[in-house]
């Protein structure tokens, strides 16, 4: 197999300003973003935003502010001529995460993108849904998970109805403003078990594998990635955790200050390679981007998998 089936790559760009620790306090996400991508002090010749580019590279970047200084961030990579998805967040208060609890505060948060992305001329290949569970279920408190007291809650909060109008808003940014839509989803099992199987139909899943968790729980890469893809050939794969940063996590932090696993280059290669052929061909994606060395890792790891 060739590796022209796992390349170009989707790179997700999230690091909220709330867990860019590293960094000194004046240090924003703009500032971070603007480092990213258009930097060339790191030692090239052209900036990582180029790099994407030429290698037909595109970022699904995490929409957590809709103000000017994201905006400016999103008119340079249009500028430069590097695709982009628009990852929808909510507002921490309303759980960050799309599910069934808060579908009427995800259609108010797809207006406001559509206003402000008309507002300020910008330029969008594609629309995505992050369908997970509430992201409070995702911590402990005092030692203790909150899973168990938070899921029958989130049971109790489920809007059925308004999944109408998420549908309806989704149609239009797809018929009328022709951005692709797509949803961030759990695989199957998961998705049944915390109760997110009801979902918005969209032009494109994208399977988020947990590739430094749900292989070795499994005992199989293989297995795994068949298990994870089983019944949906036409849905994407996002591969993860990935960072450029040995001490730093690219995504939110839900340990406590406890770094998750992130992956190797040959443990990439080898989910890359077990991957179902049908999914293989379907656009591939990387969870995250915070250095370009997660770049060059992507692009090692698609040519290993493929020789």
């Amino acid at each position: 197999m060739t590796d022209s089936l796992v390349t170009p790559c989707t790179f997700f760009i999230e690091e909220n300003p709330l867990d860019i620790k590293w960094r000194p306090a004046w240090f924003n996400r703009r500032e971070w973003l603007n480092e990213l991508l258009f930097s060339t002090d790191h030692g090239s010749s052209k900036s990582l935003a180029q790099h994407l580019k030429d290698d037909n590279h595109c970022v699904a970047l995490a929409l957590i502010d809709l103000d000017l200084f994201t905006a400016i961030t999103v008119k340079t990579l249009n500028d430069i001529g590097v695709p982009v998805t628009a990852w929808l967040v909510l507002p921490e208060e309303q759980d960050y995460w799309s599910n069934l609890s808060n579908v009427g505060d995800t259609v108010y948060r797809v207006n406001q993108f559509i206003d402000w992305m008309e507002k300020n001329g910008l330029s969008f290949t594609g629309l995505g849904i992050d369908w997970e569970p509430p992201i409070q279920m995702h911590f402990s408190r005092n030692g203790k998970k909150v899973y168990p007291r938070a899921f029958p809650e989130y049971l109790k909060k489920r809007n059925f109805k308004a999944m109408a109008s998420l549908q309806f808003e989704l149609s239009y940014v797809n018929v009328t403003l022709g951005i692709e839509t797509e949803l961030y989803v759990m695989p199957s099992l998961l998705s049944w078990a915390f109760g997110l199987r009801q979902q918005p139909v969209v032009d494109r899943h994208v399977i988020m594998a947990y590739s430094t968790m749900l292989p070795g729980l499994i005992g199989s890469t293989r297995l795994a990635y068949r298990l994870m893809c089983a019944g949906d050939p036409k849905a994407s794969v996002a591969y993860g955790i990935a960072s450029g940063i040995r001490h730093s996590s690219p995504g939110r932090d839900f340990g406590g200050g406890k770094l998750p696993r992130h992956l190797t280059l040959q443990e990439l290669a080898r989910c890359i390679k077990h991957t179902p052929v049908a999914n293989r061909k379907q656009p591939s994606y990387l969870f995250a981007l915070n250095n370009s060395s997660v770049v060059h890792m992507w692009e090692s790891a698609a040519k290993l998998a493929g020789d």
